[in-house]
This record gives C-alpha cells, sequence and structure tokens, in this order.
C-alpha cells in the first residue's frame, strides 16, 4: 500500500479545475464575508488547497495587505500563486511557523478534520491571531460522496475493497469530519480554543455539473486515492470503468445534488470586545 495516498500533491490539477469549481467556490465567498478582511489587513489562509479562499482575500486586503496560504501540498501551492499574489509557505497544521498574534484574520477551509491533533491546530491559530482578530472554519455537513452519486460510487466501491477498511483508512485520514458535520459540535470547538462569539450556521449549495467531472472529482478523493493504494493496476482501471458505466446509466450527461457547509466564525478574545 502507498503510504502517500493522503497526500494532494498528485491531484492538484483536478482538484483546481473540478472540485475548487463546484464545491469550494461558493463556500470560500461566504467563509470571506463572516471573516470580513479589512483592506490592508493580515489574513493566513490555512490550508489553502489551490486557492478557493486565497485568491478573494488577495483581492479583499488590496495591495497594501497580505494573504499567507498555507499548504503541505506544494502542487497546490503553486496553483494558487500562479493566479494571485500571495505569498505560500509549505506547512501544515497543527504547526504554523508564524510569531504570535501576527494576523488580523485566519481561514481554515475544510481543513481541520483532516488533522489528529485538532485542538492543537486551533489553539495554534489562535496564538497567531492578533486580539479581536477573526477566524474562519468550513467543514462538510454531508459531502459530495453523501449524496445520490455518492451512493453509487459507495456502492461500487464496496465490490472491489473491504467495507470496514475503508471505513477505518477515512477516520484515520478524517478524524474529526463525522464531529464537525454537527454544528454545535464546531461551535464548541471554537468556544474551547478561547474564541468568543463564536457562532455557526448551515448553508446549503445545489451543484450541477457533468457526469464526467463528477468521476473526475471522486477519482480524486481520498477514498479513491486510498482504494487506488490497495488494488492493483487493473483491478484498479476496471473500478475506475464501472463506476463510469454504473455514473452514466444511473444519470446520464449530468448529475445534480445538494451538499451542506457548517461555516463558523469566532473572534479572539482581548482588544475591542466588538465583533
Amino acid at each position: 500500500m502507498s503510504p502517500d495516498w493522503r497526500s494532494y500533491n498528485d491531484v492538484a490539477e483536478v482538484y483546481s479545475r473540478v472540485a475548487e469549481v463546484h464545491y469550494f467556490a461558493r463556500p470560500a465567498q461566504d467563509l470571506l464575508s463572516l471573516l470580513d478582511p479589512a483592506p490592508g489587513s493580515r489574513l493566513l489562509d490555512a490550508g489553502a488547497g489551490s486557492g478557493a479562499v486565497t485568491a478573494l482575500a488577495a483581492a479583499a486586503v488590496g495591495g497594501r495587505g497580505m494573504v499567507v496560504g498555507l499548504d503541505p501540498a506544494v502542487s497546490m501551492l503553486l496553483r494558487w500563486r500562479n493566479r494571485c499574489p500571495g505569498h505560500p509557505v509549505a506547512g501544515a497544521l497543527p504547526h504554523l511557523p508564524h510569531p504570535d498574534a501576527s494576523f488580523d484574520s485566519v481561514a481554515a477551509a475544510f481543513v481541520l478534520t483532516h488533522v489528529l491533533e485538532c485542538e492543537d491546530a486551533l489553539n495554534s491559530i489562535v496564538r497567531v491571531l492578533k486580539p479581536s482578530g477573526r477566524l474562519g472554519v468550513s467543514c462538510w455537513a454531508n459531502s459530495p460522496s453523501e449524496t445520490p452519486p455518492g451512493n453509487v460510487w459507495r456502492d461500487t466501491a464496496h465490490g472491489f475493497i473491504d467495507e470496514a477498511a475503508l471505513t477505518d483508512a477515512l477516520r484515520t485520514a478524517l478524524p474529526w469530519e463525522a464531529r464537525f458535520s454537527v454544528p454545535d459540535a464546531l461551535k464548541v470547538a471554537l468556544h474551547s480554543a478561547g474564541l468568543r462569539d463564536a457562532r455557526v450556521e448551515q448553508r446549503e449549495y445545489d451543484v450541477e455539473m457533468s457526469t464526467i467531472s463528477y468521476l473526475e472529482s471522486r477519482l480524486m478523493s481520498l477514498s479513491s486515492r486510498y482504494i487506488q493504494s490497495c488494488l492493483p493496476p487493473d483491478e484498479w482501471g476496471r473500478f475506475k470503468g464501472q463506476l463510469s458505466s454504473e455514473l452514466s446509466s444511473r444519470f446520464g450527461p449530468q448529475v445534480a445534488f445538494t451538499v451542506r457547509v457548517n461555516l463558523g466564525v469566532g473572534v479572539k478574545r482581548g482588544g475591542s470586545s466588538a465583533a
């Protein structure tokens, strides 16, 4: 089994072209609206991915501000760095190589669920926030895998790999996904990290995309990359062919479904009491 199946380095192109556009762009807009970074301010995008939040933040803070994008996948950093100004940093939560109180706001979009030491990650984020700085977080309430086409993917996958093994692998890779799918649990985590005025709201996003694009997005997902790491090449090819056939038979050329996202924001204690 490959030890690298959790890395996003090899899927940056599909991630930015398909997943970011269809899954992450609109939640990024809403998350940035909650953060509301001021022109000239400093923002850290912790878990920047291909830049859904970073690009919007760079425009919001303007030339006098600064956006730092942190991600362990260098290929992801290159994706957003080629399209917007900012400072890429190769790294991963919970370790932030930044001084205390160095950012006015921090965005953590769809990243906390990937971090085993989630409490340490939140504490590290709060450490680098200035007093009265804001943290904005997004997490899946139900992801693209928990939709009608996602059910087709799951049923197909269980014909190729042991269901319990897949479940255990995903729990290891996404240890907080189930917990933070509940808005109150995310709110408690923000409070526990020492943030005030924490609030979490759940929003729905309708997704329409070609079946081919959905297939691409599923094949680059963590769960599919785990399956690929377990299967010999010919079986992986058979899995892809069967999944493509099943999706086309069930949905035709287009898929449409709804995802739900929990968006949370909190303010670091200290400084002005105004939110």
